[in-house]
């Protein structure tokens, strides 16, 4: 197994599919441009409201998950507090859901908003290559760890587990 670097442990999968992210969200704006798909009706309330819980689950994901990976060695020991208790990957569950949602809600675009669908789907099969290779590094932790925790969003397991432990 070659080791990888801080910065290659950090980043994971995240340049590949944050273009191809990007590529998607083009692709929905520009749908929204030449095909007349009805702009969202939400009211200035709920629009600001809807941007502030999606800016702040993105900047608690951001943080908190900067701040964990910090304490595990950038990737030498496993992370398994803070935003990982709840998802195996947090970095790129904001990036599909929150950063989508803020884009589709200034943007007043269910095609963005839908675009949640295939995105998800396509992290979620970018991502196998990095939890082999995390699974070679940690072993059966890791295996359970998967089992009991959602790859991007929460598993009723790692919720009652917290549950239990609050």
């Amino acid at each position: 197994m070659t080791k990888r670097s801080p910065i290659q442990r950090m980043l994971g999968v995240s340049i590949p599919g944050l273009l191809v992210t990007i590529a998607a969200w083009s692709v929905c704006l520009s749908i929204d441009i030449f095909i007349p798909i009805p702009e969202m009706k939400i009211t200035f309330w709920l629009s600001w409201t809807l941007i502030a819980m999606f800016g702040g689950d993105l900047l608690y994901l951001l943080i908190s998950s900067f701040i964990q990976l910090k304490k595990s060695e950038w990737g030498n020991k496993l992370a398994i507090e803070g935003p990982y208790q709840f998802v195996r990957h947090p970095f790129y569950s904001g990036l599909i859901y929150s950063v989508t949602g803020l884009i589709a809600i200034s943007q007043q675009s269910w095609s963005l908003l839908i675009s949640v669908l295939p995105l998800s789907i396509y992290w979620s099969w970018l991502v196998q290559k990095e939890e082999r290779s995390l699974v070679k590094q940690f072993g059966k932790r890791y295996q359970d760890y998967m089992k009991t925790t959602g790859q991007f969003f929460p598993s009723r397991e790692s919720l009652k587990k917290v549950a239990e432990k609050n």
